[in-house]
């Protein structure tokens, strides 16, 4: 998903070893099928929600009535975990060869990047 708007304070906090970054961001506009759509500026509540960024949790979401949400992050691991693989393993038979790249390499580094 694609987003317009504008960027809030950063607040970085620590709470004993662990270290926080809090980014606030105002959404304007969003992308629906590849068009600019604007958001309204009225939320449709008054509840605040914290979002977690993760590798095995993608997103962690918790709003201040208590509701939370996990997003499994495993199965996009697992997929460009396969395609660095093939890769490397693609790039390690070129170079038996001495060869530097090919078609073939173009289009795995293409999918490897797009993931």
């Amino acid at each position: 998903m694609h987003i317009k708007g504008k960027q809030g304070r950063l607040e970085i906090i620590k709470d004993g070893d662990s270290w926080y970054a809090h980014i606030s961001f105002e959404v304007e506009e969003k992308a629906v099928r590849k068009e600019w759509r604007k958001i309204p500026l009225s939320p449709k509540g008054n509840l605040n929600a914290g979002i977690d960024i993760g590798i095995n949790n993608l997103l962690a979401i918790y709003t201040e009535d208590g509701k939370a949400k996990l997003f499994n992050g495993r199965p996009l691991k697992t997929i460009a975990f396969y395609y660095k693989y093939r890769l490397a393993r693609y790039q390690s038979i070129l170079n038996k060869y001495g060869v530097k790249t090919s078609k073939k390499l173009r289009v795995l580094v293409q999918v490897v990047v797009t993931q």
